[in-house]
């Protein structure tokens, strides 16, 4: 029976292997893997877990370091839910069948077209966050807009060094 729906959020920072991917999928949409056997099968379990979902958007985060195990996760799972949606985030390719890449382009840099700086924007969101009650002073407007700048308006890059403000 179809559960719904919905949108799951899944972070793979501190996730390692096939088994450990099952299983942190397993948890955030609550899906118990007792008995289910060798990590291949917990992956196909999953698949007939997220079909019986229906129209789902999963976001799996954080994927560049477990590429190898795309066709056994995202690729597996789509074939099996074709009405789930998978978002993956990596900075590198699965070189799976079907994958669609959009490549993160670089945020506008101080003193590119008009308005404010997507990049400065983005370090300053962080930041706050990293460091409730950061503002950005006139005194430091301009080391903000060098880091950001030395880093190419990359955002990945962006949010690991506003992520820095904690220190």
């Amino acid at each position: 029976s179809k559960h719904g729906g919905g949108a799951w959020f899944v972070d793979l920072t501190n996730v390692q292997g096939l088994g450990e991917i099952c299983a942190k999928v397993a948890e955030v949409l609550s899906v118990p893997l007792t008995g289910q056997g060798s990590a291949d099968s917990l992956s196909a379990h999953l698949g007939r877990a997220i079909a019986g979902r229906g129209e789902v958007l999963m976001v799996i985060d954080n994927f560049e370091r477990l590429v190898a195990h795309g066709p056994a996760t995202p690729a597996r799972w789509q074939h099996a839910a074709p009405e789930a949606h998978f978002l993956v985030t990596s900075r590198e390719v699965l070189r799976v069948d079907d994958e669609a890449v959009y490549e993160v382009e670089p945020l506008s840099l101080p003193g590119e077209g008009e308005g404010r700086s997507e990049a400065v924007q983005l370090f300053v969101d962080r930041a706050k966050k990293a460091r409730p009650g950061f503002r950005l002073s006139d005194a430091d407007r301009a080391d903000v807009e060098a880091i950001v700048t030395k880093l190419d308006g990359l955002p990945l890059a962006i949010e690991l060094a506003a992520a820095r403000m904690r220190v």
